[in-house]
């Protein structure tokens, strides 16, 4: 039986290096094989800390929080 879900998860990626948020845009982004015609993730990548507590501030303002962060804990500040 297939269950069809619109819903979109809101992802954010944060890390300072461009490949890696490449990978998690390709990752995340790829056509799943249940026949639908889009990902079911939303993914914001952010390779700046700042940055990434302004998208979390915006997340929360406009009621479009994240289900899960994957965060590079060895950033430069």
């Amino acid at each position: 039986m297939t269950q069809k879900n619109n819903r979109k998860y809101r992802i954010l990626a944060v890390d300072d290096d461009p490949a890696i948020l490449d990978l998690y845009q390709q990752i995340l982004n790829a056509k799943p094989h249940t026949g639908r015609s889009d990902s079911v993730f939303e993914v914001d990548c952010c390779a700046q800390a700042e940055e990434a507590v302004e998208a979390v501030k915006f997340s929360i303002d406009f009621n479009k929080t994240y289900a899960v962060v994957f965060l590079d804990l060895n950033m430069p500040p």
